[in-house]
């Protein structure tokens, strides 16, 4: 029942029924003369206006409780528009202490047999606490606004059937939010609007956000326009009212990316020059077995019979099989590493990076002892990378050795080792890569994987070999750990084993 049928049924009633009946409401009763002068008032009222007892209510005029002086005018012109009184008229007034309350006012006019106006009666409700709310509400949506459009990140909140609610300017630039398109309406799902790119993705980090998992930090890597683009993506459920709404936040991570890539680029680009000494001499064993087989064949001419013949040319196959390897290798390491490539097995990246360095730490003197548990073991990361964390280490290894050496007697210098293991524990592969060099100082090994640290001197290491490494193994799922032992540092690197399908 609305408050003015309410105040209709009071007047077909008695004075006694009447004031039982407001007094039990949950609402403040008042009425007024023509003049706006108070003439009854239930407790309730009494109340919200600040008066302890009828009498001190009795004779105020209401027009002087008003905060603008204009809220009274535009209630009576609203009283006299309407027919059948006026619902939920929100008003600032004073109460009898000077305090600033908000009320909502349904009313009617008071008339005689006649018809003729003799006052306003109403029922009041103090909603001050509902306009504190509102404003506080309004106050932050503004504060949110005003940040997340100044901010670096898209944002967006729609709730869970997909029904937009927010995005700032960067998120609709991003996604091809059009929230002028004439389709739109307030059952539209936002997933309906936007670039195809980014609808199933959505949709997908939706569904996983709702099932309970967590949805942070989630790498979308897509087409758009020809391009490559990269993008980190998170997703928090809100609630607000007893709804649920999902708040996205994305950011365009492609140039960082361009720019890593070009960083680890010119990484491998540096360790490859390094390795070309290593690359040359490795070729060269190949190369010199094959000019010794064919020497051979000439100088035995026709007397060669086919057995001969037939082993010298098995010889020289064998030979230009390992010479391809070798340069097929360090094609493939030298290439740019494909981000869509997540797989990768951590024994073939092992046996390959010592296919290319093996000779330089041959050449410097440095045994190396390998452990492999199997043979094959697939984890979640590319090969490549794989390769170039392998790289890293075992350049590290070898820095660490030779400044060791420098200032150590002829016996211990002669005996510089890394060992290298392989292996599995539980669902994780397990590398470790352990050297007899000058190990790592203990107040150093929480900085050591951060980007551009480095103990080597100027112009011996740009301090990004490590840190790189760290990323590739990380963005794995993976770990690495430095520590040291009583004759130098060790290195473990944890990485998922990839499940087979």
């Amino acid at each position: 029942m609305k408050d003015t049928e309410l105040l209709a049924e009071f007047a077909s009633s008695s004075n006694e029924d009447v004031l039982e009946v407001i007094n039990s409401l949950p609402y403040a009763y008042y009425r007024a003369d023509k003049e706006g002068k108070v003439v009854a008032a239930s407790r309730a009222m009494l109340s919200i206006m600040g008066y302890a007892e009828v009498d001190e209510i009795i004779g105020v005029l209401i027009a002087d409780q008003y905060v603008d002086p204009i809220g009274r005018d535009l209630f009576l012109k609203k009283l006299a528009e309407n027919e059948n009184g006026v619902e939920g008229f929100e008003a600032e007034l004073r109460n009898h202490k000077g305090e600033g309350i908000w009320v909502s006012t349904s009313a009617h006019y008071v008339r005689d047999k006649n018809g003729n106006i003799m006052g306003v009666e109403g029922l009041v409700r103090d909603i001050s606490d509902e306009r504190a709310l509102l404003r506080e509400i309004a106050t932050e949506r503004s504060l949110f606004e005003l940040v997340a459009q100044k901010i670096n990140y898209a944002i967006g909140i729609h709730d869970v059937d997909g029904r937009h609610v927010y995005s700032n300017d960067l998120m609709k630039e991003t996604i091809g939010l059009d929230m002028n398109t004439s389709e739109i309406d307030n059952e539209t799902s936002v997933y309906s609007i936007i670039d195809s790119a980014f609808m199933d993705e959505g949709q997908r980090l939706d569904s996983i956000l709702l099932s309970g998992e967590p949805v942070d930090n989630v790498e979308l890597v897509m087409e758009r326009g020809g391009e490559k683009k990269y993008y980190i993506v998170s997703k928090v459920l809100l609630e607000n009212f007893g709804r649920q709404y999902i708040c996205s936040i994305m950011n365009d991570d492609s140039e960082n990316r361009k720019q890593n890539a070009q960083v680890i680029q010119n990484s491998k680009l540096a360790a490859l020059g390094e390795l070309s000494a290593g690359v040359a001499h490795e070729l060269n064993q190949p190369l010199n077995v094959i000019k010794l087989a064919v020497a051979n064949l000439r100088e035995r001419g026709d007397r060669a019979d086919q057995t001969y013949i037939q082993k010298k040319l098995a010889m020289i196959d064998k030979q230009v099989d390992r010479s391809s390897q070798i340069i097929n290798q360090l094609r493939s390491f030298g290439r740019t590493v494909d981000d869509k490539n997540c797989e990768g097995d951590l024994v073939v990246a092992v046996q390959s990076t010592l296919l290319m360095f093996g000779q330089l730490l041959q050449d410097n003197n440095i045994t190396v002892k390998t452990t492999y548990q199997t043979t094959s073991i697939p984890v979640s990361c590319d090969e490549l990378k794989l390769e170039q964390m392998c790289l890293n280490l075992l350049s590290n290894s070898r820095d660490a050795i030779e400044a060791r050496r420098a200032h150590s007697p002829p016996d211990e210098a002669s005996a510089m080792r890394i060992e290298i293991s392989v292996s599995t524990d539980s669902n994780q592969a397990v590398l470790t890569v352990k050297d007899t060099g000058t190990g790592v100082e203990s107040t150093l090994l929480g900085k050591i994987l951060e980007p551009f640290f480095t103990t080597k001197e100027v112009g011996k290491g740009t301090g990004l070999g490590l840190s790189v490494s760290q990323g590739f193994v990380a963005k794995a799922g993976g770990t690495i750990e430095l520590a040291n032992w009583a004759g130098g540092a060790l290195a473990t690197v944890k990485l998922p084993i990839l499940e087979q399908k």
